[in-house]
């Protein structure tokens, strides 16, 4: 059974329609950064669908994540746990680091093969939601 601790998560009933739009907008900013030609954005899109998709997951048991600090990373052990993709989440942890010292540190460099590492591993996580 997945916990949620009270002070990164709180009980909120979302409906079906809801839960199924937060899916559809992590899977079309999932699409859109397959399909840019600038790898350094499509590698910040494609962060921001995971970052949708764990919240779609942790809506699915009625919880929503609070808005604290690390909040982005409690969502991806939460992505973690729900589908048991620890190794592949383990390096979104580093993608998130590299995406933080690009917004507070003054900048990151983001390679093509980084991008392509995570498209891979965001599709895999994509296809281990559970139904």
């Amino acid at each position: 059974m997945i916990k949620f601790e009270d002070d990164s998560f709180q009980k909120f009933t979302y409906t079906k329609e809801q839960i199924k739009k937060f899916f559809e907008n992590a899977q079309k900013d999932l699409k859109m950064a397959e399909n840019l030609n600038n790898s350094e954005i499509a590698y910040r899109i494609c962060y921001e669908a995971l970052i949708k998709l764990g919240i779609a997951m942790i809506s699915k048991f009625n919880y929503k994540v609070r808005s604290n600090t690390g909040h982005h990373y409690k969502i991806l052990q939460k992505i973690a746990e729900i589908t048991k993709l620890k190794d592949e989440v383990n390096y979104i942890q580093f993608v998130r680091r590299k995406r933080n010292a690009d917004l507070y540190e003054g900048g990151a460099d983001f390679t093509e093969t980084e991008l392509r590492n995570l498209l891979k591993i965001t599709k895999k996580i994509f296809n281990h939601i559970p139904k």
